[in-house]
């Protein structure tokens, strides 16, 4: 793909990544502020505490994401590699925790099978947390790709600027 695509590509990839975040902030801030439960007795333990920190937890990765997307929109337009490597350190992390998360969550949904507690409910959530195991790691691949097409046009750009302002 041509490197100056990627600036495009970048633009709108930034774009549905913020509003994908900020979507994430309001959910999450709407379910801590209703204080419902929104799982079964299963994943909350007895009185839905452990729900309260992960929805609370969600909701601060939500905030981080948006706040390094405007960083990777910044660095795209102002030709920053700095703010590139913000973004791609942060988006590695976070991609490692929600694979961990998802490995750890169908690895525990697949001891609880073996121990005799077969279920639909727990069939449904080994099969859905197994599919977002899938889809994450499919898409963290996909955004390597787009993030390192972006570091090299904002590279390339850069080292432009540079030769035009020594001339």
């Amino acid at each position: 793909m041509e490197v100056r695509l990627f600036r495009r590509v970048g633009f709108i990839y930034a774009v549905l990544c913020f509003i994908g975040s900020a979507a994430g902030v309001i959910i999450f801030f709407k379910q801590l502020v209703d204080g419902g439960r929104y799982c079964d007795g299963f994943d909350c333990g007895d009185d839905g505490s452990e729900y309260i920190v992960y929805a609370a937890l969600q909701m601060i990765m939500c905030s981080l994401s948006a706040v390094t997307c405007a960083f990777l929109k910044v660095g795209i337009d102002e030709t920053e590699p700095k703010y590139i490597c913000i973004y791609k350190a942060f988006m590695v992390t976070r991609n490692f925790i929600l694979i961990v998360r998802w490995t750890f969550e169908s690895v525990t949904l697949g001891v609880i099978q073996i121990s005799g507690i077969d279920s639909p409910i727990v069939q449904e959530k080994q099969n859905l947390a197994s599919a977002l195991l899938v889809a994450i790691s499919a898409l963290f691949g996909l955004e390597m790709w787009i993030i390192d097409g972006i570091q090299r046009y904002v590279e390339g750009e850069y080292i432009n600027e540079e030769n035009v302002e020594i001339l």
